[in-house]
């Protein structure tokens, strides 16, 4: 059997090749597929493929993200070529396990024997990809093969994927919106007599914590996620594509201005209030030490409610896991940004041998339906069935479930999984859901500004510091604020914040005037 599962470790001598760079704006390392410079003819997809009819098929290395192990990958592939056939193409998948995705694909874009030709970027911003000169640029091929990708995806949504003058990465269809608000088992909370419909904010929450210490008083009443994040590092602010918040855009992207957020009143208010509550103790004294996920917790029973972001049916989702039954409050609207959308695009290896013949299969992955289902669900019989006559909702065969399934959906991971089956118990419309909550999402100011950090490299290696020393604890609420957020300020001021944010502030008013 082919191995198609890369090993989780790495020895010294092959990381040796680990992802360098940030920012956007390095030329030298942008990469453009040989023969396709502008004004290179009417080459269009449908006559590519007629041409390689009679030709020889190209087999392409695909890698993609796993969680589990995907024994049915042969099949998957052998039926995935099936359909293929008649477009020259044909496709070799590498399923990588997650742990290991950011090492394990940098030595698969190294240009060698191994080389992958079409993958996700994930896990590293796509700027680095870029500058790195591991990402091909997309535009001549998109204009020649990939008509089909260019009438599926939004136009605005398409230009997302550009790394200052070309696109490197395509769009894929899933949950990119995310709004925030705070998930609870419901019995608990009917226990407690307070109408949902009155908690608006994080603040109208302390009564209720009050009224669940009261009842239940060795309870939980505030989960602090993992590594005391209470999981809400993006809080009601864009990142501006920066996981440590060096320089955010408040009110959802829609302030317009890029700011240091823990100098900004809504993060100090923020912490103040985590603080009364760990105080009031509603937030696990040792929440900082632990490390399990919050519905691991409440399935044990210990735990009332935690942060999250969220999307449609979260809470129906999460009374799966838990075996509890939810009820979920948004507290933040949904948001659309940046990093939410280039976190997860598909796109072509620097180093293919094949540029054009991997457009044509990435047309493919985006548009057939047939294709699409196969990549995501695997195969009829032996990974899902279908429920229904209209073959629109699946469910696992007889004797499959999710821990002994041969093949592991990871809907988010492929390209268009709006073109898919439903997977019980979640409705029929569950993608139009998904579509529409994207659609309706507030798009921020900054949406499609990826900033070029190259110049502050230094600072953004100190302040990332001082940021991991102090935030945790301070949204957890696990130290005094008047003593830590001072030190905090300070310090991060001795990093160079004010030249971050300066540096930032500068390129998003000259992206914002070529808009």
């Amino acid at each position: 059997m082919k191995k198609k599962w890369i090993a989780v470790l790495l020895t010294v001598s092959m990381a040796a090749g680990i992802l360098t760079g940030c920012g956007s704006g390095a030329k030298g390392g942008k990469q453009q597929a040989a023969g396709t410079e502008s004004g290179t003819g009417g080459n269009t997809a449908e006559n590519a493929v007629e041409e390689k009819k009679n030709g020889d098929v190209v087999t392409l290395k695909v890698a993609a993200m796993a969680f589990n192990d995907q024994s049915l990958v042969e099949d998957v592939e052998r039926a995935a070529n099936e359909i293929l056939k008649d477009k020259g193409v044909a496709l070799d998948i590498t399923f990588i396990n997650i742990g290991s995705w950011q090492q394990q694909t940098n030595l698969l874009l190294t240009g060698g024997s191994d080389t992958v030709d079409i993958l996700p970027w994930y896990g590293t911003p796509l700027a680095t990809y870029v500058n790195n000169g591991q990402a091909l640029e997309l535009d001549e091929l998109l204009d020649r093969y990939g008509e089909g990708i260019k009438k599926e995806i939004p136009e605005d949504m398409l230009e997302l994927g550009r790394v200052d003058e070309n696109i490197y990465g395509i769009y894929t269809d899933r949950e990119v919106a995310n709004s925030y608000g705070i998930w609870m088992r419901k019995d608990i909370l009917e226990e407690t007599g307070i109408d949902p419909a009155g908690i608006k904010t994080l603040e109208d929450c302390t009564a209720l914590f009050a009224k669940v210490k009261e009842l239940h008083p060795d309870m939980e009443c505030l989960s602090g996620g993992q590594a005391g994040t209470l999981q809400t590092n993006t809080w009601g602010w864009d990142q501006i594509s920066d996981a440590n918040n060096l320089g955010v855009m408040l009110d959802n992207g829609q302030s317009g201005e890029i700011v240091n957020l823990y100098e900004s009143g809504e993060y100090e208010d923020y912490v103040r209030l985590m603080r009364k509550w760990y105080e009031a103790g509603y937030i696990s004294p040792d929440v900082l030490s632990k490390s399990d996920d919050p519905s691991v917790i409440m399935r044990a029973g210990k735990l009332f409610s935690a942060l999250s972001h969220l999307k449609p049916l979260f809470g129906e989702q999460q009374a799966r896991i838990t075996g509890c039954e939810i009820e979920v409050i948004e507290l933040r609207p949904a948001s659309l940004q940046t990093q939410t959308v280039q976190g997860m695009m598909w796109g072509i290896s620097a180093s293919t041998k094949h540029p054009e013949e991997a457009m044509i299969l990435l047309n493919e992955m985006y548009t057939n339906p047939q294709l699409a289902n196969i990549l995501i669900n695997g195969i009829e019989g032996k990974s899902y069935t279908y429920t229904d006559d209209g073959k629109k909702m699946i469910n696992f065969p007889e004797g499959v479930n999710a821990s002994n399934t041969p093949y592991t959906a990871q809907s988010w991971i492929w390209p268009n999984a709006f073109e898919t089956p439903v997977w019980e118990p979640y409705p029929e419309d569950y993608w139009k859901q998904i579509e529409e909550f994207n659609n309706t999402a507030l798009h921020s100011k900054a949406l499609g500004f990826v900033p070029d950090t190259l110049e502050i490299t230094n600072e953004i290696t100190a302040c990332t510091n001082v940021v991991a020393k102090y935030n945790p604890s301070l949204m957890a609420g696990a130290v005094d604020v008047d003593e830590s957020l001072a030190q905090f300020r300070e310090e991060l001021k001795t990093a160079g914040i004010d030249k971050i944010i300066e540096t930032k502030s500068k390129q998003y008013e000259e992206w914002k005037a070529k808009q």
